[in-house]
């Protein structure tokens, strides 16, 4: 929240309460920059915000701006990258969606060094936190869903 002050200043204008709504920003981005900075950009788009109606203003446009149809979206492209990153046919690619798989039905999974979850952490999509691999945020969380990776395996073993 420290290091994204600044942008709060840019939602002055527009939200009744702008620390509020950077924290339901950083809510969703977990601080990406780039993610951070697109929903800053989509607010100051927007109508106001009153105090109050934060979360749900927030939570629709990070729907409405980044997830829905998000492939048409992604410009520039961000979510297009992590996605090639983690489908890169590497001859790891089975077992790292495999371990993805098992951090959205479980959250996280022990933090180890293995060349998959390498490349799960440098694909962006996840970070490690305490020991535990996570998903980063919930914009990609969303996005790169169980039915998702579950769609990505099927297509592997097809």
């Amino acid at each position: 929240m420290a290091e994204a002050q600044p942008l709060a200043g840019g939602l002055v204008e527009i939200c009744q309460n702008p620390d509020r709504v950077l924290e339901e920003i950083l809510h969703w981005t977990a601080g990406k920059p780039f993610l951070t900075q697109k929903i800053c950009q989509a607010i100051a788009e927007g109508e106001f915000i009153a105090a109050g109606d934060e979360a749900a203003r927030v939570a629709g446009l990070v729907q409405e701006k980044t997830i829905k149809n998000w492939e048409s979206q992604d410009v520039p492209e961000h979510l297009k990258i992590i996605r090639d990153r983690l489908l890169i046919d590497d001859g790891y690619k089975n077992r790292r969606l495999e371990i993805y798989q098992t951090i959205l039905e479980k959250n996280y999974v022990s933090s180890d060094e293995t060349v998959e979850q390498r490349q799960l952490r440098l694909s962006g999509a996840l970070v490690e936190r305490e020991g535990r691999l996570e998903i980063a945020n919930p914009i990609y969380k969303t996005i790169f869903d169980l039915n998702w990776v579950e769609t990505e395996l099927a297509n592997m073993r097809s």
